[in-house]
């Protein structure tokens, strides 16, 4: 039985900063497979 994709919570992360890379300092924090503002 499959589990899933093996490096989907990364992809995830990566994109995430790549999207909201000018609030991360200050408004935003990616962490792994949740954001928070």
């Amino acid at each position: 039985m499959p589990f899933g994709l093996c490096n989907a919570l990364a992809t995830f992360q990566r994109c995430m900063l790549a999207i909201f890379s000018d609030m991360m300092e200050d408004t935003m924090e990616v962490f792994m497979d949740d954001f928070s503002v």
